[in-house]
């Protein structure tokens, strides 16, 4: 986390507040799944990921290893934003993930989604899912009723057959 840059709101204002709260939450987050030992469970029950530390990293910098170099490891840094505005861009939406820039090494959470630390990990792990559609077993459909799970591959089956059966007739 010593390479962590946030840019923070002014010191003692709520927003200020909420991004700390954030911070915790991802440092928290980070340790939970080094603890895990690439085993990470969402919620019990749940299926259980393949996060590690080192896939969140490749994720949010474009690098799995913590440089080596002194120089390098100096030089590395992960910027971290805050979104306080979603909500006013887009008053009708249910939930916003995370924008990852791997090459400017920043990440910007979206404050209204991630107000507690159950908030944080499920926002997250449903965002590093979609992020990397070639490790995801399932998408997650959000609406305003309930959450639905769908898996892909029928997802992607019925999708390319649709397409080839579109093709044939043609």
């Amino acid at each position: 986390m010593q390479n962590i840059l946030s840019e923070m709101s002014e010191k003692g204002t709520i927003r200020e507040a909420c991004e700390s709260s954030l911070i915790n939450f991802f440092q928290d987050f980070l340790q939970e799944i080094e603890t895990a030992g690439g085993e990470y469970e969402v919620q019990p029950g749940a299926d259980v990921s393949s996060l590690t530390v080192p896939f969140v990293m490749q994720w949010l910098a474009g690098q799995a290893h913590k440089p080596l170099l002194a120089s390098e490891l100096q030089e590395f840094k992960i910027t971290l934003k805050f979104d306080h505005e979603c909500t006013l861009r887009m008053p009708e939406h249910k939930i916003c993930f995370p924008v990852v820039s791997a090459c400017a090494k920043t990440i910007t959470f979206p404050t209204a989604h991630m107000t507690n630390y159950d908030a944080f990990t499920f926002t997250f792990m449903a965002f590093s899912r979609r992020s990397y559609p070639e490790r995801l077993t399932k998408v997650l459909v959000i609406t305003s009723e309930y959450l639905m799970l769908i898996k892909v591959d029928i997802i992607l089956k019925s999708f390319a057959l649709n397409c080839y059966l579109k093709l044939s007739m043609h």
